[in-house]
């Protein structure tokens, strides 16, 4: 579920109350679940989902790195392009998308 939180617009589902990271818990406590006859407790859930969660954001920082090398240039043309268009946009928005668009 890394993966998906790194993907520029499948990222956007993490507005939903963090939902690829919860939903990436969810599934790793249904896997471990398979692997026992009993069912788990909510300690060997909660460590289950702990540990998704670490490999999930070593998993999202490997893969925004990459996407965001490719992606950033194009975001800054694009609000380059954003600011030229925009004749009556106010100071204070002006120099919101000014500070975003001179990041490096």
């Amino acid at each position: 579920m890394g993966v998906l939180s790194a993907l520029p617009i499948v990222s956007a589902g993490n507005i939903c109350c963090c939902l690829w990271v919860i939903s990436g818990g969810l599934v790793a406590a249904y896997v471990f679940q398979q692997n026992q006859t009993a069912p788990i407790s909510a300690s060997d859930g909660a460590l289950v989902g702990l540990l998704a969660g670490i490999f999930g954001a070593l998993i999202h920082t490997a893969a925004s790195i990459p996407i965001d090398l490719v992606i950033g240039p194009m975001q800054r043309a694009m609000m380059q392009r954003l600011l030229d268009m925009a004749g009556t946009m106010p100071s204070d928005m002006r120099d919101m998308f000014d500070r975003f668009g001179n990041r490096k």
